[in-house]
């Protein structure tokens, strides 16, 4: 694969953690201010828009479990992956609302979206990025 398509599988695996991460995080509030009447529903949502599994969505909600306080246990006897941490990092002080809009964009398949702030232009790339006028582009 070339450089330009691993940067976008890179990008597609990151977004599709960072809905998990707002899945488990925001529970409840995630089907209510997203309009889903079920996690299942949520779950196809999200695999119809980012073409991967459903069942993706639902084990990476329950991988960030454990450190949101929430009803479900999730993966509780399993460390948490170095992406999933990153985003956990770059995601903690974001609030509600800009982690909600963010979730809008991916699932709208938004190329246009500008990330909350710069540091989460680390979420699109391995390599250390810069901020472009127009979002992130990698760094040099």
């Amino acid at each position: 694969m070339s450089d330009a398509g691993d940067q976008n599988r890179t990008r597609l695996e990151t977004e599709a953690i960072v809905v998990g991460y707002g899945m488990s995080r925001l529970d409840s509030e995630y089907l209510g201010r997203l309009g889903f009447g079920s996690w299942t529903v949520a779950f196809e949502n999200a695999a119809a828009s980012l073409q991967e599994p459903a069942s993706s969505f639902r084990n990476l909600r329950d991988e960030f479990d454990p450190i949101h306080p929430n009803l479900r246990q999730g993966r509780h006897k399993r460390p948490l992956r170095q992406s999933r941490q990153r985003v956990i990092d770059e995601l903690a002080d974001v609030s509600d609302d800009a982690l909600i809009e963010l979730i809008r964009r991916i699932l709208a398949r938004d190329e246009s979206r500008q990330p909350p702030r710069r540091s989460i232009c680390l979420l699109w790339s391995p390599s250390a990025p810069t901020m472009s006028r127009n979002g992130c582009s990698p760094g040099g």
